[in-house]
């Protein structure tokens, strides 16, 4: 059983990190994004920038729980 403290192999942590990674580099381009449309006063443009805020925010979303998944350990992420 894997726990905190247990050995876990390279190939697992670094999946880990790279799904962590992903999911903030989805939420730093979100967060420009809602920086941007803040600044623009066009209403089709404003929500054309909102619509990828969403895109990229529910794309961080993902990567943060495949993360939260696979470091929780092979039992506990199978659900």
């Amino acid at each position: 059983m894997e726990g905190i403290g247990q050995f876990r192999p390279p190939e697992d942590v670094r999946k880990v990190v790279e799904a962590a990674r992903a999911a903030q580099q989805a939420q730093h381009a979100a967060d420009d994004l809602k920086r941007q449309a803040r600044a623009v006063f066009d209403p089709e443009e404003k929500e054309k920038l909102r619509q990828e805020v969403e895109d990229k925010e529910r794309e961080a979303k993902k990567h943060s729980k495949k993360a939260h998944r696979l470091a929780s350990g092979t039992w506990q992420g199978a659900a």
